[in-house]
């Protein structure tokens, strides 16, 4: 499934709305690198890069459209055994969309939050119908800028993921880069 021309400019114009209602006026771009942490052995690998553009509202408060695609590879194992049924591989565009309150110190900022994202499937190895992913994220994050627009951090978060008729509980880990370029006067 490719992503729409549609859907691209909706997205877009999203992201010119939030500029435009920024009283502070901070916009950047970011690249995450994040970790899922399964208790089941059900999925065994997941490699997450999402691109990120961060629209601060105000000083306190920061709106983050996220972008990304992701490979996971899918093991259903055995019962109480190493060994697995089978073993798949499936490809998601993910789209989401972070909500974090900041409490701004002189080179940190901290901030909870919540993350609400759904990953559209784009291929299966094994040539099956794979459903969209939906799922939310409450996370603690920090982010310490090393020089005044440039900012590296991490974040941790508990993840309820939607898949058909399942429910996932996991953790998930992820280091950020962000680059702050536009400001307003």
């Amino acid at each position: 499934m490719m992503v729409s021309r549609k859907g691209l400019i909706i997205v877009l114009l999203l992201l010119l709305f939030l500029e435009s209602r920024a009283s502070y006026g901070f916009i950047g771009v970011g690249i995450t690198y994040g970790k899922d942490f399964r208790m089941s052995g059900e999925f065994s690998s997941f490699s997450p890069y999402t691109l990120r553009v961060p629209v601060y509202i105000t000083r306190g408060f920061r709106v983050e459209p996220e972008f990304g695609y992701y490979y996971m590879r899918k093991r259903i194992y055995l019962s109480d055994s190493s060994e697995y049924l089978r073993s798949s591989e499936e490809d998601y565009f993910r789209v989401g969309l972070g909500i974090h309150p900041l409490v701004n110190l002189e080179e940190v900022s901290i901030y909870p939050g919540v993350e609400m994202e759904i990953q559209l499937p784009v291929e299966d190895s094994e040539g099956e119908g794979i459903l969209p992913l939906m799922y939310g994220t409450l996370l603690i994050g920090s982010e310490y800028y090393f020089i005044e627009k440039l900012s590296i951090g991490g974040e941790a978060g508990i993840c309820i993921e939607k898949y058909g008729d399942d429910t996932y509980l996991y953790t998930r880990g992820a280091l950020t880069m962000r680059w702050y370029f536009l400001e307003k006067d």
